[in-house]
């Protein structure tokens, strides 16, 4: 969902999620499932994927969560009302 206005959501998340980690994963910043007191979130991607996480933390979103398949965070969505424009 992409707003100039912020709208308050109320999302029932996981507490945690669990995947396979490669040995050549890089480190993204302010993934949604990084833990307030720090640390980092480890992903394989491809340039696409990373080329986009970048445009979209420059234009001022704060998080981010890649929706992996198969998982049972699989689904993570907002619906988006576009009944103004």
């Amino acid at each position: 969902m992409s707003s100039t206005t912020p709208i308050a959501l109320n999302w029932d998340l996981l507490q945690a999620i669990d995947f396979v980690v490669g040995n050549d994963a890089q480190i993204f910043e302010s993934h949604l499932f990084i833990p307030a007191e720090g640390g980092d979130f480890k992903v394989i991607m491809n340039d696409w994927e990373s080329g986009l996480i970048e445009e979209e933390m420059a234009n001022g979103a704060v998080a981010w969560l890649r929706n992996l398949p198969r998982t049972p965070f699989d689904g993570q969505c907002s619906s988006i009302d576009n009944k103004g424009g």
